[in-house]
């Protein structure tokens, strides 16, 4: 509970397994130190309260975010056959509609 923000960074860095560190205690300028193993969790949400939390992460995954491809190129590809599936299964249910109704309408022609 002595370490600052600084030596809380320094000792999760140090080990390779800390996802997280944050101040145990947000006033007076922070004091002691909580780290996260593995995954996060016991993470809550205080409206009133403004904590920062530095989560770690690898260059490779900040590198993505930062490029904005998050999502794989599989993922794309897969988003976008389905997206055109459904856009040709609309058009197809509209034109068979509008057959339909030209075809109502002509037999009550007579």
């Amino acid at each position: 509970m002595s370490l600052s923000l600084k030596g809380c960074e320094q000792e999760c860095r140090k080990n390779c397994s800390c996802t997280a560190y944050t101040n145990a205690d947000e006033r007076d300028g922070g004091k002691g130190c909580v780290t996260w193993y593995g995954d996060l969790i016991d993470i809550r949400t205080f409206s009133n309260v403004g904590q920062d939390l530095y989560v770690r992460v690898d260059a490779t995954t900040l590198a993505q975010f930062a490029n904005g491809s998050v999502i794989s190129k599989k993922a794309r590809l897969a988003i976008s056959l389905v997206s055109a599936l459904v856009f040709l299964v609309l058009v197809f249910l509209l034109c068979w509609l509008i057959r339909r109704k030209r075809k109502v309408s002509r037999n009550t022609d007579c």
